[in-house]
């Protein structure tokens, strides 16, 4: 399904993440719409299609990822060590579980 949304540049008929949902939620990761339901300095594991990273200049080597949910868009930052170690990984990825600390 990765490959086919890859190739056709559109989206399915089913949301991405809908054919993983029941099974990162038994695994508590949540959709990008409940991040913004949980308690302020709580962390929280979400999973999303990646739309945008960036790695601006004013980041001090840190990227900037904004993810979509089928509900909900959250945005996360992958620290440089992180990003060094994983980065062919993270650039080839259409998809991403994170573990974000909410402020």
């Amino acid at each position: 399904m990765v490959e086919d949304y890859r190739n056709i540049q559109f989206p399915p008929r089913a949301y991405p993440m809908s054919f993983l949902r029941e099974e990162l939620t038994r695994c508590r990761v949540r959709p990008c719409a409940n991040v913004a339901t949980i308690r302020d300095g709580l962390p929280v594991d979400v999973a999303c299609v990646i739309l945008v990273w960036q790695k601006p200049g004013s980041a001090v080597g840190e990227l900037l990822i904004t993810i979509e949910g089928k509900n909900g868009v959250s945005r996360g930052v992958l620290w440089p060590d992180r990003f060094e170690a994983q980065c062919r990984t993270v650039m080839s990825a259409l998809m991403v579980s994170a573990y974000k600390q909410v402020r």
